[in-house]
């Protein structure tokens, strides 16, 4: 849901590339522009690890190193791999957003 509303703020402020007045952009004086979603990236983050410890998913397919040729099937390494790329999803959100909000 971070990624989701995070991904939609970027969205309408890519309509400044379309703004082709004198006038002030109205998206400045909406808050949710200038809003950071760490607190809620990190509760998000904390609440899945949380799940996946209390139903014990990160027990499933335990990787045996003499019969698994690839990490590709250890959960512990898929949560790893989807934990990173959110959060360089985020970070590269939060350039684009501040590198927007610059040109104003």
């Amino acid at each position: 849901a971070v990624l989701r509303e995070k991904f939609d703020l970027i969205s309408s402020l890519l309509e400044v590339f379309s703004h082709e007045t004198n006038q002030r952009w109205p998206m400045l004086d909406d808050e949710k522009v200038t809003k950071q979603f760490r607190v809620e990236s990190e509760k998000a983050k904390s609440q899945l690890l949380q799940e996946i410890v209390r139903l014990e998913l990160y027990k499933q397919g335990p990787l045996e190193p003499m019969n698994n040729t690839s990490f590709r099937d250890d959960p512990l390494c898929m949560l790893s791999i989807f934990l990173a790329c959110s959060d360089a999803m985020l970070v590269s959100m939060r350039q684009i957003q501040h590198n927007i909000l610059r040109l104003y």
